[in-house]
């Protein structure tokens, strides 16, 4: 069992016919299924729409209410089937299959587009004819630019994307929509019914209401029924009128709910059905947006009167049927218009003229509507559209559509249909017989003649008022009228007398001495405007005379050109010969002069108004040739109106000086080299990455592809661009608006030349990037009319082999030409020739990186043996960009220590502080003789033994070196040791070669970072013997972790009293970014020891003797105090006099022996104690650091 089908049912008011004796109303009901119209009404077995019998209830309610799906019927109408409905439907079924269609059973429910809005631009003809005022749909129409910068925004990032291929399936909704815009065809499906009801009592509709029809008793059973009601104005007894219905309301249960006040409005404004607004103009120029620009382009083709009608109306109904938002989006208020009939009548006739008839005979397949050949109305339609731009900022559905401006135009036929004469003229064929086609209006459009026009509103079953019938209600403008002149230019003279083609570059050239021109013709539809009765075609009789302009060649779309390419130099006219027939041609006689400047020429020259034209040599010239008329303003629009487009030959020749081709530029300017980083930058400028967890601290790490892609530098062919003083487009490259440029490159670099040479679009970004780009910039001193040089225009070579070609094309960007300007210099004067060059910077395998000195020749080419300059000369010194390959591989590490130093013997009473500094031992030595190894410091943290262990750890710092996103050589540049302040070198040992070097301490060597551990990034790079990029100065790193400098010195201070000796020294105080981050109490513990100088027996040097055991230091109470930290925590400890006298007689010393005194500074030893760690214990405690030994002051 299938699904019933829904109806729609709208009834279409017509007329009120009433006299003395009856009263009626006519309608035209629409009823449309909504689904097949050959499937059972009811989805099983009951009869189909198609061959239905309706009985028709008839609803009239005298009210202002809102109806309602209650009361009882006025009265009830039996409409039966029509006897070809059905076969119609099942024939257009079987057309459609053998056109390889079929129908859709489950089409796709039609929906509003989400967030669309419809727009109109009210153009100065309805302005002017309604006397606009802001108001009545203020956010859906504009008089200002947003419709025009709608239509330029189509344009700009648009590209062609195709249509999906059409579906081969189709609605039956299509195909009744289809045979609604043929009321002929729609009445004869069944879809219209036209239907008269009488109104037995007038009184009922005396004061308005509304008008609704439904299925009654004895109808097939259906869907739902969506039942739609009409309203009538008030209509009085033998006053008959003309009807219509413009909108609809919905019949619910209850009364619908909204606000439906404008809906009344515009009932009693359109009940008559005729357009209340209807304006018109002529175009006189392409632009259709500002009708006032009198410098834009004429039309190229007769375009007729356009026809506009109730702009805000229109697109206020338009906006209720396909907007989603809005007052009215709510509402189900369907509009009762499906199109408009537009009539028109020569200004002081009566009679009106309809421009929409149609005729012909109505056979499908089999079935005969018969009639013969029948005439009727078909409605011109109007339709949004959206513009491309709204689809191509990614708005797939909705957004803004716009109205078209004007809605129709009038070129002399029918606005409905194809021009036959046109489809003939086109090479088509004509309508075949009983075909429908457009039927003759019965009015001639003629050049100087006004016409009237007037708009009719057609429903959608075909309805609506006659051409003849009354404007029952006022409006602004019920009828518009129109003037109509010539905007349309003659078209090319033609030539009668064989002339040579247009030379060819680079080849010779016959002189031409005599050129024989015809009359233009005036072509369809223009001709008949011109001369009514004329076939489409012939000479156009407007024409009198020829404008002949002697031009010199630039490039296309030059502002200078008055057609082409081409400049004038003078301007002179001649006469045609006075001819019945128009037929005669002119002839026009050539003389040559050579010329050496055609600018001067310009400058100077008077027009030629007899005589021979004299043209001049050394250019490429044309003489251009166009058809005028004599101005007569009540036939032609505008003065400009009366001058075509040329015809035109050409010539040239070679000329014999080209010395002083360039202007020479300063050395940075004529010739400079770049290095360019590609996007994705190298490993040394990205961050350092975080150890990995193999447990090799010192293992080998390369940036991951999302750390450099975090860090990416913008467009390298933007980098690029702006280092030349360009812009970018993507990846062409192309000079800044104003100047004339013509790029070449070396076959080196994949880069694709432009046509017009005014850009370079680069193949691949991997030509850009590492790699020597030298560029070499020429000034030519030659107008943009010259044409001297060879195919192959300049010849440059590097060190003696031909890199490159460049072409010197006879084009010219828009941006350049566009930026002619006049005083000042002249920027035709000039133009400027940029060469790109590729360098791979990279050494032949087996060698180390060196410096590059390319020299190039510069060599032009000529036409012809012209006198030149000799070719020149320029070279360049480039840097190193290739940073070694070598990678540091540790083998081992430890201390180095400065020499021993004490106090000079036979004396050892103390010794002084030893510089330390960690040595590192590589696997191998520097390869490259112009390299040395660098370290540098990533990142440090404290000692966990001495203070805090957890503190905020800062990413590892990428290289700090210019990035040389764009690295610039000049000529005579220095080495300027870029990113040589990068890194640290490190100190070689005295071995060559060696594999040991020191590291330099990272802080002053008291500083207590030094308790901390260090993370280093080792490098090899090149040193200063050799001028390196930055970017090209360090290799691959080397990271490794844990790296621990020696502590700073301990120092030990001592005092000698009456009791005894007091030493004291400083506990370890760890320090992170400037700060201490110590504990609350130290974590190391200080030993002091005496010692006792003995003299050897032979007196030449003393050795020291332990004179007392260690003593732990303790922290005197003040400085036990608890704080948070602490960072000046003193130990001491005291030598008892007694103990040291007793210890000294032991040993056989006096009291008066030397001593000194040293501090040990010990690491914690964890859960077990250690009582003697300097003795018995030794070994069993990490020694943290020592001071030198200190002499006791001697005691008075």
């Amino acid at each position: 069992m299938g699904t019933p089908i829904d109806i729609a049912i709208l009834p279409y008011l017509q007329a009120w016919r009433s006299n003395t004796t009856s009263s009626f109303l006519d309608i035209r009901l629409l009823s449309t299924p909504r689904g097949s119209p050959v499937d059972p009404l009811d989805g099983a077995t009951g009869v189909s729409f198609a061959a239905a019998d309706f009985k028709l209830e008839v609803h009239v309610l005298p009210s202002d209410d809102l109806p309602t799906l209650t009361g009882t019927p006025l009265l009830t109408i039996v409409s039966p089937a029509l006897p070809n409905s059905l076969a119609l439907f099942k024939e257009l079924a079987n057309q459609l299959a053998a056109k390889g269609l079929s129908i859709d059973p489950n089409p796709p429910k039609a929906q509003r587009p989400p967030g669309s809005l419809v727009r109109k631009f009210l153009p100065p003809s309805y302005q002017n004819a309604v006397n606009y005022v802001p108001g009545k749909a203020n956010n859906l129409v504009t008089t200002g630019s947003d419709y025009c910068c709608a239509l330029k925004m189509n344009g700009i990032g648009s590209s062609y994307t195709p249509l999906d291929p059409p579906s081969s399936k189709i609605a039956w909704g299509q195909v009744i929509a289809n045979l609604l815009r043929t009321p002929i065809l729609a009445e004869a499906a069944g879809l219209v019914r036209p239907l008269s009801i009488q109104i037995a009592d007038p009184t009922l509709v005396k004061n308005g209401g509304f008008l609704f029809i439904t299925l009654g008793t004895g109808s097939p059973k259906t869907g739902a029924m969506k039942i739609y009601a009409t309203r009538f104005p008030s209509l009085l007894p033998g006053k008959s009128r003309k009807l219509y219905s413009p909108v609809f309301f919905p019949v619910l249960a209850s009364p619908a709910p909204g606000n439906y006040v404008k809906m009344f409005a515009e009932i009693e404004d359109y009940d008559d059905g005729w357009a209340k607004a209807v304006h018109c103009t002529q175009p006189e120029q392409l632009n259709r947006v500002k009708q006032d620009v009198s410098n834009d382009i004429r039309p190229v083709k007769e375009m007729g009167i356009e026809l506009g009608w109730d702009d805000e109306q229109v697109t206020i109904w338009t906006n209720r049927q396909l907007a989603d938002t809005g007052p009215d989006a709510a509402l189900d208020v369907p509009p009762g218009t499906a199109g408009y009939a537009v009539d028109v009548r020569q200004e002081g006739t009566t009679n009106w003229h309809s421009l929409v008839t149609a005729e012909g005979k109505f056979v499908l397949g089999i079935i005969d509507l018969g009639g013969g050949v029948r005439q009727m109305e078909l409605p011109v339609p109007i339709n949004p559209v959206r513009p491309f731009a709204e689809k191509n900022r990614g708005i797939s559905t909705g957004g803004t559509f716009w109205l078209p401006i004007y809605y129709t135009r009038w070129t002399g036929p029918a606005l409905v249909l194809d021009d036959e004469l046109a489809v003939i003229l086109a090479g088509g064929k004509a309508v075949a017989a009983g075909n429908l086609k457009a039927t003759n209006p019965g009015a001639t459009l003629t050049y100087g003649k006004s016409y009237d026009f007037q708009v009719r509103f057609m429903d959608h079953t075909g309805g609506g008022p006659q051409t003849n019938d009354p404007h029952i209600t006022p409006g602004p403008s019920p009828i518009a009228t129109q003037l109509f002149k010539r905007f349309i230019v003659p078209l090319a003279p033609t030539i009668a007398s064989t002339v040579p083609a247009k030379p060819a570059l680079f080849s010779p050239f016959t002189a031409i001495t005599q050129i024989s021109v015809n009359r233009p013709l005036l072509q369809y539809p223009a001709v008949i405007a011109a001369a009514a009765g004329r076939e489409p075609g012939l000479p156009d009789p407007d024409v009198d005379r020829l404008v002949i302009t002697v031009e010199a060649e630039s490039f296309p779309h030059d502002p200078l050109a008055t057609d082409g390419s081409f400049q004038p130099i003078f301007v002179t006219t001649r006469p045609f010969p006075t001819d019945p027939t128009f037929q005669k041609p002119l002839l026009l006689d050539i003389q040559w002069q050579d010329q050496a400047n055609v600018a001067t020429h310009r400058a100077g020259a008077e027009s030629q108004t007899s005589g021979p034209l004299t043209l001049p040599t050394a250019r490429t010239l044309r003489i251009r040739i166009a058809a005028t008329c004599t101005f007569n303003n009540g036939y032609f629009g505008d003065q400009d109106v009366c001058t075509g487009p040329s015809i035109y030959v050409t010539a040239r020749k070679d000329s014999t000086d080209e010395r002083n081709l360039f202007t020479h530029l300063l050395p940075s300017e004529q010739f400079s080299a770049y290095f360019l980083q590609p996007d994705v930058p190298s490993n040394q400028a990205a961050p350092v990455p975080a150890p990995n967890n193999t447990g090799n601290p010192a293992a080998l790490l390369l940036p991951t592809a999302s750390s450099i892609a975090a860090v990416a530098p913008s467009d390298i062919a933007s980098r690029f661009a702006a280092a030349l003083g360009f812009r970018v487009v993507g990846s062409t490259m192309k000079p800044q608006t104003g100047n004339r440029v013509v790029f070449g490159c070396a076959s080196g670099l994949r880069g694709i030349i432009a046509p017009d040479g005014s850009s370079i679009t680069f193949g691949t970004k991997i030509d850009l990037g590492l790699r020597w780009l030298t560029v070499l910039r020429l000034l030519v001193t030659r107008d943009w009319t010259w044409d001297g040089f060879q195919p192959q225009a300049i010849s440059i070579s590097r060190d003696g082999n031909n890199v490159g070609t460049i072409k010197f094309p006879r084009v010219a960007s828009q941006d350049a030409i566009s930026a002619a300007s006049a005083g000042g210099v002249d920027p035709r004067a000039t133009t400027e020739i940029v060469f790109i060059d590729s360098i791979n910077p990279l050494p032949p395998p087996g060698t180390f990186p060196q410096t590059l000195n390319p020299k190039y020749v510069v060599t032009p080419m000529f036409q012809g043996s012209p006198t030149a300059d000799p070719p020149f000369t320029i070279s360049i010194e480039l840097p190193v960009t290739t940073p070694p390959s070598q990678v540091p591989t540790l083998a081992s590490a430890g201390i180095a220590m400065a020499p021993y130093v004490r106090d000079q013997a036979p004396n050892y009473t103390f010794s002084e502080p030893r510089q330390k500094l960690i040595w590192l031992e590589f696997t191998s030595p520097l390869a490259d003789p112009h390299d040395a190894y660098f370290a540098r410091v990533l990142r440090n943290v404290p000692d966990p033994l001495l203070g805090v262990s957890e503190v905020e750890l800062q990413p590892l710092p990428g290289l700090p070196i210019d990035p040389e996103l764009v690295r610039q050589i000049v000529q005579g540049e220095a080495n300027d040791s870029a990113g040589l302040n990068a890194m640290t070198q490190l100190i070689p040992s005295d071995e060559t070669p060696t594999t040991r070097f020191a590291l330099p301490l990272p802080v002053d060597t008291s500083s207590p970072e030094l308790f901390g551990f260090w993370t280093y990034e080792l490098r090899v790079g090149h040193t200063n013997k050799i001028w390196s990029t930055a970017q090209g100065r360090f290799g691959s790193p080397l990271l490794v972790n844990g790296i621990q400098h020696p502590p700073p010195q301990l120092t030990v201070k001592v005092q000698q009293t009456t009791s005894g000796i007091t030493t004291s020294a400083p506990h370890a105080v760890s320090s992170f970014r400037g700060s201490v981050v110590a504990f609350a109490f130290p974590r190391t513990t200080l030993w002091f020891m005496i010692y006792v100088q003995a003299t050897q027996v032979d007196g030449a040097d003393s050795r020291n003797i332990l004179l007392l055991p260690p003593v732990q230091g303790k922290i005197p109470a003040r400085g036990r105090e608890r704080r948070p930290l602490f960072s000046d925590s003193w130990a001491s400890a005291v030598f008892d006099n007694t103990r040291i006298l007793s210890a000294l007689a032991g040993f056989g010393f006096d009291s008066h022996a030397k001593l000194s005194v040293m501090a040990v500074e010990m690491t914690a030893s964890g859960t077990t104690p250690i009582i003697d760690p300097l003795a018995a214990d030794l070994g069993r405690q990490r020694i943290l650091r020592t001071s030198g030994l200190t002499a006791v002051p001697q005691r008075c």
